[in-house]
C-alpha cells in the first residue's frame, strides 16, 4: 500500500513482516525480499528516503522483526 505517513509505511511493514514469519514458521517459505528499499524519484514505501540519509522505519523494530527469522 502505498503511504506518505511514516506510522501507516511502519504499520504496513510489520504487518507484511509479520506474514512472512508466519508462512516461514508453517515451512511455507524459504526466502523473501522487500523490494524498494529506498525510495526513487515518485516512490514513497522505501526503507530509506530517496537521498539515503534518513531509515524511516525505527531500526530497532527492524532488527526485532529479523531477529525472529532465526
Amino acid at each position: 500500500k502505498l503511504t506518505n505517513n511514516i506510522e501507516t509505511l511502519t504499520k504496513n511493514y510489520i504487518k507484511l513482516f509479520n506474514s512472512v514469519i508466519k508462512k516461514k514458521e508453517k515451512r511455507n517459505l524459504v526466502g523473501a525480499i522487500y523490494t524498494q528499499l529506498n525510495d526513487c524519484e515518485s516512490e514513497i514505501n522505501g526503507l530509506y528516503t530517496f537521498d539515503r540519509k534518513v531509515l524511516k522505519i525505527d531500526e530497532k523494530i527492524i532488527i526485532d522483526l529479523n531477529s525472529k527469522l532465526n
